[in-house]
Parts: structure tokens; sequence; C-alpha cells
């Protein structure tokens, strides 16, 4: 709780009191009734109401959202932790840049100052949704403004007293072009150069400190503002890192800031984020196909038999062919842009470093053959250096069925010694519980990617093989978000050594509102990273594995028998806002990845969005699993769950 002087939403009553008294005979009364007060309704208490509700959550922002891990887990001293966070551009998040920046001012504040300053007017006045749909700068700018530097502050003073620990954070907007073709070359671009900016401005200010305490540092600052223009200055961190560790520190205050200086470089370089690509599996292998069939007239096989061919071509092209420039053909347009795209990616780490283009999600994977094609294009577009991929390519797994093979799809691709060669022995798996939830049902969904993790950790052991999992979730629990005490319990022992998460939509707003936030977010991520490292392996008796898999394939049933329902996506249509909801100006994704309404076009934001905005509201996504414990109690009796 950050606001120890003032309560945001009475001072925001007592101002519109002051502002409006015949429409407010007096604050409490627009509280108990913020349509009408004494008959008289002069305001729009709407905006009243939303501006409370705003008001209220700013109030609370961080206090549930710590966590203090188990003693039992930690109980070596442990110290370090990995913290991986991938910020994404989601449309939960409907508020404009200018509406997070005024509440930021309002943290810290107290009422005088609130009042001298006209803050509440100024909140009153501000558009509360956005006029046009933003665009993907836009996105990129809202992350960036609000939240990279309150997180550069958190990780200097997390880094203070855990200098072993791991940072590193991920950013979406820029890179994601699965169903998104809007998103080009220039987004990635501009993406990168911001996390460049980002970074080199925050040792620009660090160095003006230095200079102000009296440091002799201003070789270094010219050297650090003609970089802040992308001009040429240090050629590498560690390059700019010896020119500050040379200088003659005049005070403990000057050591303390070369000290965090160092931290940071160590960390971060000369990028804050590293920017991840995401691409649909099925567009790759149109690309793929096109290259062969205007290059070497040779036809792409049909899906299952595509592995084979894929690790040969691969083998004999890394010798032979060097880059997409040295092909002399005329290609698709989508192609074309695909490629360019993924060259844009390799000028980027030529340019800024191999990090700033860090990894490639391959969204609607289903086989190892999605991996290699991926591999192959990556190749194409000099992504891979001295038989070294220079990124890392992720297959994200989201269906039921995909789930399930997760683990025979890992021993599959490893069986590819080119493929292991080219990733030094390392695979990140991405596991999607949105559109798992959409598909299957939120409990059918949780139970097969729970499988998948503990199926996927044994499979890479026997490889021998380092696995990474990505956790593709929301936070907020007003989105069905868990607390980590749940994830803890719910989450495989021996099965995690850096837990790797996606931040969404308003979840940013809830954890990164200010440094004070930031900070309890990484100091909770980097507890339960060490929980979950710690955490011993557990094996549940066969009877609970059967009930649950029984459980959750009945749940399964039950929930996709919904739309196995002829009329279901125009009762859908004619029962739900989803038109609405197309045109809300909240990201600039579009709502399906097709023209056509389906489960598999439509996306999961939209998707459960509609339906919360529904008389069932959010039970749909859980719809199924009373079918499924019923039919189970029946049979079998409820004794076996309760001993469960």
């Amino acid at each position: 709780m950050f606001f120890k002087n003032i309560n945001p939403v009475e001072g925001f009553l007592r101002w519109l009191n002051a502002e409006y008294p015949q429409s407010c005979q007096n604050w409490q009364a627009v509280r108990e009734n913020p349509y009408f007060v004494n008959g008289v309704q002069l305001l729009d208490y709407s905006r009243v109401e939303v501006l409370l509700g705003i008001l209220s959550i700013v109030e609370k922002t961080g206090a549930k959202y710590e966590y203090s891990a188990p003693a039992h887990y930690l109980n070596n001293g442990d110290e370090g932790g990995s913290i991986h966070l991938v910020l994404t551009a989601h449309p939960t998040e409907c508020m404009p840049l200018e509406v997070v920046q005024t509440l930021q001012e309002l943290v810290g504040l107290n009422e005088k100052t609130l009042l001298e300053d006209d803050f509440y007017a100024k909140l009153w006045s501000l558009r509360l949704t956005n006029p046009t749909k933003p665009s993907v700068i836009d996105e990129i700018n809202f992350i960036d403004l609000l939240y990279s530097q309150n997180l550069i502050e958190a990780s200097v003073r997390l880094l203070r007293t855990n200098p072993e620990v791991e940072i590193k954070f991920g950013l979406w907007p820029g890179g994601d072009r699965d169903g998104h073709p809007e998103v080009t070359s220039s987004d990635l671009r501009y993406a990168v150069e911001i996390s460049y900016q980002r970074m080199v401005g925050y040792y620009l200010t660090q160095i003006e400190d230095l200079m102000a305490l009296g440091v002799e540092a201003e070789h270094i600052y010219k050297k650090l503002l003609a970089m802040s223009s992308f001009e040429k200055g240090y050629d590498t961190p560690q390059d700019f890192l010896n020119d500050v560790l040379a200088v003659t520190t005049v005070s403990n205050e000057t050591e303390s800031i070369m000290s965090d200086i160092k931290s940071l470089v160590n960390q971060f370089g000369f990028l804050f984020y590293n920017v991840e690509m995401r691409q649909s599996a099925d567009l790759l292998h149109r690309a793929v196909a096109d290259v062969l069939r205007e290059y070497m007239q040779m036809e792409y096989p049909e899906p299952g038999e595509r592995f084979d061919f894929l690790e040969s071509t691969l083998c004999n092209w890394l010798s032979t062919i060097c880059s997409i420039h040295s092909l002399d053909c005329e290609l698709e347009p989508e192609t074309e842009r695909e490629l360019s795209f993924l060259c844009e990616a390799q000028a980027l780490q030529t340019r800024f470093g191999t990090n700033a283009v860090s990894h490639f999600i391959l969204s609607g994977s289903t086989d190892s053959a999605d991996v290699l094609a991926a591999t192959l294009l990556c190749h194409f577009c000099g992504l891979v250096h001295e038989n070294q991929l220079t990124l890392s390519i992720v297959p994200l797994f989201e269906s039921t069925a995909t789930l399930h093979d997760s683990a025979a799809t890992l021993e599959q691709l490893f069986t590819s010694t080119t493929y292991r060669r080219l990733t030094g022995g390392g695979q990140e798996v991405m596991l999607g519980y949105s559109d798992s939830a959409k598909e299957s049902g939120a409990f059918a969904s949780l139970w097969h990617i729970r499988q998948a993790i503990r199926s996927l950790g044994k499979k890479a052991d026997e490889l021998g093989i380092q696995l990474q999992l990505f956790h593709g979730r929301g936070w907020n629990p007003a989105r069905g978000g868990w607390s980590f005490e749940d994830r803890e319990q719910w989450v495989p022992g021996g099965t995690v050594e850096c837990y790797k998460v996606t931040l969404q939509g308003e979840a940013l707003r809830h954890l990164l509102l200010t440094p004070q936030n930031a900070f309890a977010c990484l100091e909770s991520h980097r507890q339960f990273s060490l929980v979950l490292k710690n955490k011993p392996k557990q094996h549940s008796p066969n009877y609970m594995f059967a009930v649950m898999t029984r459980i959750a394939n009945d749940s399964e049933h039950a929930y996709r028998s919904m739309f196995a329902q002829p009329s279901f996506w125009a009762w859908f249509e004619r029962k739900t806002l989803i038109h609405l909801t197309e045109k809300l100006n909240w990201g600039s994704r579009p709502a399906k990845r097709a023209k056509t309404l389906s489960v598999l076009n439509l996306r999961a934001i939209p998707y459960a969005l509609s339906w919360l905005q529904s008389q069932a509201g959010a039970a749909n996504l859980w719809l199924g699993l009373g079918t499924a414990l019923q039919q189970f109690i029946e049979n079998e009796g409820v004794q076996i769950i309760h001993s469960m």
C-alpha cells in the first residue's frame, strides 16, 4: 500500500461535491448510489463510477501481489534466483497512456498537493478510452514510457541486495506477427531502438550524477550522448564498463553509482528488452514451400512427411546456400514479407548484438517439422552464424493434441543431429494457457498443461538437453490468474530451472505502476523461481492420476459439445458483444486470425471478454466440469473425490 497520506477515492468524491454541489448533496451519497442523488442527475455517473473503480484499484495496487517464499524451500539461505518476464500488448488494457500517467502522478502526493495542482480536475477531464485504434508503435511506447523506468529502478534495488540474481525482460510488441500482418520490419526496428535508447539513456543519467559529484567522466558522457542518437560510441558494453571502472571515485556515493552501473551492464548491456518475434507455424511452412517451388522446382511434402525432408534439406543447405540474397527467384508477397522481417532481425542483431531479437515463437505448433521449417528460414536470412542459431526457436503448444504429444515432438526434434548442433543442446518450449482454455475448457486445459510440463521435463532429462519452459499466461486474478501460492502447488517439482512468464494487458498496470510495485513484482518472482527450483519431485498415486485424466477428458468432451451445435456461432454472435469487441480501440491486433468466426480463428481475449459481458459470465470456460464430476460421482461415488 503506497498511499499513506490520502484516500484517493474519498478525495475525488469530495472534489466532485465541491465542483457539482447540485448533483452531489454530499459525497457519501454519490458513493452509495452513483447514478442518482436526491433525484438529481446532472453528472455522467457512469464516468464517476469508472473513475471510482480506477482510483480504488490504484489505491490497492501491489498490496496483494507480494509473495514470501515458504521457509522450507529457502532454508539454505538461497540467494540469486532468476527472473524472466515478457511484456506483451493485450487488449485487456483499455486505459489510454495519459490516464495511466496521471495515476502514476497520484502516488506519493498528499491531499493538499492534489487540490493545489487540480489533480482531480485533470483526471476528470481526461478521455478514458482511446479515440482511435492504437498502432503497434503506440503499444511499444505505452510499455516503454509507463514501465521501463520503474523496472530499471526496481532492478537496481534488487541487484544491490541480490547481486547473483539473473534478470531478463522480453518484449513482444513490434515482433508479434501472429495473425497481425500490420506489424512491419520498421516496427521491429523501432522496438529494438527503444530498448537500446532506454538503457543508454539511463547510463547517461548515472554518468551525469557522477559528474555532478566531482567525478571526471566527460569522455564517457560524450560517447554515450553520441550513442543515444545512434552515432558511434562504445563498440561493446564491456568497453563502456571498463571506462567507468577506470575513473577515480571521490566518495561512497560515487562508488555506489558505479557499482549500480556495473550490475546493470552485466545484466542488460545496452539493451533493456530482448525483442521476441512470433508467427504462425502454418505461414512459415507456406513460405518454405514457396522458396522450394520457385528456387528448386520441388514440391513440398504433405504434413506428417516433412520432418525427414526438412532435416535433409537443412543439412545440405547449411553448406550451399548462405542467405536469401543468393536466391534468384520471384516469391509470393506473403513470403517476401516474412523473409524481409527475418532479414531485419538479422540486421538488428548485427547492429545491436544477438540479444536484440532473441526468440522466434511458433504459434500453432503441431510437430517438430514446424521448428525445422523456421530454422531453414532463419538460415536463409542469416540467423545462423558459425553453425549456431543466433536466436531461440520456440514451439508454442496450445491444443490438447499438441500438449499431449509435446514430449514425443521434443524427442523427434532432437533426433536431428543438425538441429542439436545448431542449438547447442538447449530448447525452449512455450505453453499457451488462454488458447488452450478456449479450445478445451479451463479445467481440462490446466490438467493437460501440467501433464505436458511433467512429460517434457522427463524427456529432456532422457535426451540430455537443457529445457526452458515459457508460460504464456497473464497474472491478474480478475482474469482467472493464480496467486504464487496456488502456482507453487500446481507446478510439478523438479521441472523448472528458470520461471519465464508473460505479463499481459492491465496486469502491467497492477504490477508495475510504481517503482515500489515493480520491485515487489521482481522480488516475488525471484523467490518463486527459487521455490520451483528447489521443489522436490512428487509422485501422486496412480489412481489420482487416472481420476484426474478421466475427469479432464470428460470435461473437455462436454465443453467441446457446445461448439458442435450447428447453431452455436449464430447464437454466440446474437447473445454476446463479439461484434462490439472487434471494434473496440483497445489493441492493434485484429480480434480474429481470419474472417470466419470459429473457436480456432477467434482470439482468446475477445472470446473470453464476449462471454464475460453476457449473462453466462466467465463461467463459460469452466463449462463441462460439473458434468464430468457428476458422471464420475454417479459411477464411482464421491469418496475418491474427497480423498484427493
